[in-house]
């Protein structure tokens, strides 16, 4: 069984991937990540010294040696999908319902709900995440405002809520502040001092319970989760990364941590809600629970209905699925994205108590227009949000990566509650870091005029004031402490974060402007743009632009964010600043770091992630510089067509974590016949019916002795094969583009050896 030839077979030889502080593996996981996990197997060990014809090895009770049935056609833990295979099996599944719809009316009608499962299934996921994103709003925003005060006459709503009819928050007389309640002198040090005090336990509290939920109950609910879920979109298998438990840990930790007071969002962690939804729902369906292929067209739906009901903004959702968290997006997944998104966003309307009367989530009215000579400013703004985006990620992997190996990582739960005292000491003291990242924005992106200018809208003139410097404070404070908290093992997101720290940027750029534009009058009555005697610059339009030029550099997403900032503010007529902020930032993102901060974050977890949106560009080197370079001491393990044993087959599969093994049809001649999937041979073994150790197998179809068992469904007899001369690049798109596992090398029908997507990545990472 052992040929001469000594290459790399660990297709999923886990060594390679390792889980960073970013995002902690269970403790009774860590270990090498391996195709077939080993310490769940269940079935009995055939000792390897015992010989095929041993008086022990008669017939035996199948049970003995077979598999368990429980893990059949199962991929195993840290594993990657067969994608042809799987939409083989789909392919084949429709072609069976098909041809056998006119049989019966039960046939008929099974034909049917099978079509329409999908559309089922996606309005159940929206349905079920609009109902978690209402819960998940209404809780936060009563924690967040819980932290202030409390409403004396109705406990039950948030401070909006209850001063609703009241003309201003600030004469509001049902809601009491906490030094209100015990009578303190507004004025007085005590005053200042219990507020203070219940400000920052509160706060505390709720960053340690968020904290203890992941650590204690749920581990895989850490950061965002998307850089993961990008990741299962391609293929890869992270059991009970979408489970129940993680569901219920998100959900409870997000609403913990956002109200905290951290620097972080919900938005990102809705994105791993809705997924998990999305995979649970789907097990209802066996058109989806028995494919993996399949399974990932509703998690594609799912990424699309979480932005629906974070952002309000449907149609940004389905572009995020497309642009940033799908691998395989196909027309069919676009129109069911599209009504899963529907759904999620009127059920998060219809469920949400207090619902939202702006047709927008930070909806904005600019009753002037921005003009032609403002996109220099514009363009500042991208280049600035461009170079701040890639600090950003540069100095955030550093932390994780400092983390991953330093005594950080073994007191998760007193990290975050360092980072929670220190954000909520810091925080305090600006008006704009106390207040929550929504209100946060909200300010920054209306406008103000000279008759109605609240005290944070003040900027005319900007050095009349020292509004210019608590933002700029601000500034660096959110940045600095988004920094930190993006990789605490709490839920935490990083949209909203940044978007709160570009509308700063921005704002602050667009005081600087006005300030300069009043002074030298170099707008004023611009007629039909500016009347004499008015503010021609808007900071507000500025903090908007801002907003989105940082996600850009954080994030390098473009088409999406333009939509998602047109779908949060409602204000189509700031598209065009909009796009060239996001696009300058990009490139200067890109030409200072090379990746966004999902790509970052699964980098620094070395996750096998092959992005199939970009080129791979390798020079002149080949295949086989790649079996070289990664030439192993252990021989390459194959399957002969013809006359193995059963005792042999289940020595291969005790001794080695292989995914599949190479049919050959002889160990002399090497001639390749086809692939055998691990499980494929797992399967046959535990459905075999009265065999023993000795019993012959075959990999043919061709018409052998009675005893000697035919195996040939379990060989793919067309695996993906290419030369040795072939191109490194030409391989690394067809590994991207059909979402292979691995291709065998061959020349002139002879087996060569195997590449594996690890190895792939192992090469194109080292190069």
């Amino acid at each position: 069984m052992n040929g001469n030839t000594r290459i790399s077979q660990d297709s999923e030889n886990n060594d390679f991937f390792s889980f960073s502080a970013q995002q902690p593996l269970p403790q009774q996981q860590q270990r090498n990540w391996i195709c077939d996990d080993n310490s769940n197997d269940t079935r009995t060990k055939i000792p390897t010294e015992l010989s095929s014809d041993s008086s022990d090895a008669s017939i035996m009770s199948t049970r003995n040696i077979i598999h368990t049935k429980n893990n059949k056609g199962k991929y195993s833990n840290f594993s990657t999908i067969d994608w042809p295979l799987e939409l083989a099996k789909d392919r084949q599944r429709q072609k069976t319902l098909k041809s056998e719809k006119w049989q019966s009316f039960w046939h008929w009608l099974k034909f049917r709900l099978d079509s329409g499962s999908g559309w089922f299934c996606v309005m159940l996921v929206g349905i079920f995440t609009g109902i978690t994103a209402a819960f998940i709003d209404v809780s936060e925003g009563w924690l967040s405002d819980f932290k202030l005060g409390f409403c004396v006459d109705k406990f039950w709503l948030d401070h909006e809520h209850c001063c609703t009819q009241f003309n201003s928050v600030k004469n509001c007389t049902t809601w009491k502040t906490w030094a209100n309640i015990l009578e303190t002198n507004e004025h007085s040090f005590l005053h200042f001092f219990v507020d203070f005090t219940f400000y920052l336990f509160s706060s505390i509290l709720m960053a340690f319970l968020s904290a203890c939920l992941v650590v204690k109950f749920a581990p895989y609910a850490s950061g965002s989760g998307i850089a993961e879920i990008k990741c299962i979109m391609s293929g890869f298998v992270i059991r009970r990364f979408l489970g129940i438990r993680t569901f219920i840990g998100k959900t409870f930790g997000i609403i913990l941590s956002s109200a905290s007071g951290l620097s972080l969002g919900k938005e990102g962690p809705a994105v791993h809600v809705s997924s998990c939804i999305g995979n649970v729902v789907s097990r209802w369906f066996p058109k989806y629970s028995k494919n993996e292929a399949k399974k990932r067209e509703i998690l594609s739906a799912s990424t699309a209905a979480a932005l629906s009901v974070a952002f309000g903004a449907p149609i940004g959702g389905i572009l995020f699925s497309i642009e940033e968290a799908s691998y395989y997006f196909t027309f069919k997944t676009l129109w069911r994205s599209f009504f899963c998104a529907l759904v999620a966003g009127l059920s998060v309307r219809a469920f949400n108590p207090f619902g939202n009367t702006l047709p927008s989530l930070y909806h904005v009215e600019h009753t002037r227009r921005w003009m032609v000579p403002e996109l220099i400013p514009f363009a500042l703004i991208g280049v600035v949000c461009g170079l701040l985006g890639s600090a950003f990620i540069r100095l955030n992997m550093r932390l994780n990566r400092y983390r991953k190996n330093s005594i950080i990582s073994s007191y998760p739960i007193t990290e975050v509650v360092s980072v929670a005292f220190i954000t909520s000491l810091l925080a305090y003291g600006n008006p704009f870091t106390k207040i929550s990242s929504a209100a946060l924005i909200r300010q920054m992106f209306n406008d103000c005029d000279k008759d109605n200018h609240p005290e944070y809208c003040y900027n005319y003139p900007i050095e009349e004031t020292g509004i210019f410097v608590q933002l700029c404070i601000a500034l660096f404070m959110k940045f600095c402490l988004t920094v930190i908290t993006a990789g605490l093992k709490v839920p935490a997101g990083l949209f909203v974060p940044n978007i709160a720290t570009g509308a700063l940027t921005g704002r602050i750029i667009g005081l600087i402007t006005q300030s300069v534009a009043n002074k030298f009058m170099i707008y004023e009555g611009s007629q039909p743009f500016c009347k004499v005697g008015e503010d021609c610059v808007m900071p507000g339009l500025y903090a908007i632009v801002g907003a989105a030029a940082l996600l850009s550099g954080v994030m390098r997403m473009t088409v999406t964010l333009v939509i998602i900032m047109f779908e949060l503010t409602g204000s189509i007529d700031f598209v065009v600043p909009t796009m060239a902020a996001i696009m300058i930032a990009k490139w200067v993102g890109d030409a200072t770091y090379p990746m966004g901060i999902y790509d970052a974050q699964i980098e620094l977890n070395n996750f096998p992630f092959l992005d199939n949106k970009e080129n791979k560009e390798d020079g002149d080197s080949e295949i086989q510089d790649l079996l070289v370079r990664h030439r192993k001491t252990e021989p390459l393990i194959v399957i002969q067509q013809s006359g193995m044993t059963i005792h042999e087959l289940e020595k291969i599969l005790n001794e080695t974590s292989y995914c599949g093994f190479p049919v050959v049809e002889s160990l002399e001649s090497k001639l390749l016949v086809g692939f055998c999937d691990r499980r494929n041979l797992q399967a046959n073994i535990a459905e075999a019916v009265g065999i023993d150790f000795a019993t012959p197998v075959a990999f043919t179809s061709e018409v052998t002795t009675g005893r000697e068992l035919r195996w040939l469904n379990a060989v793919d007899v067309a695996p993906i094969c290419v030369s040795p001369l072939s191109k490194i690049e030409i391989v690394a798109e067809m590994f991207a583009k059909l979402g292979l596992r691995q291709v065998l090398v061959t020349e002139k029908g002879e087996l060569i050896g195997i590449v594996t997507k690890k190895d792939l990545l192992t090469y194109l990472r080292e190069i």
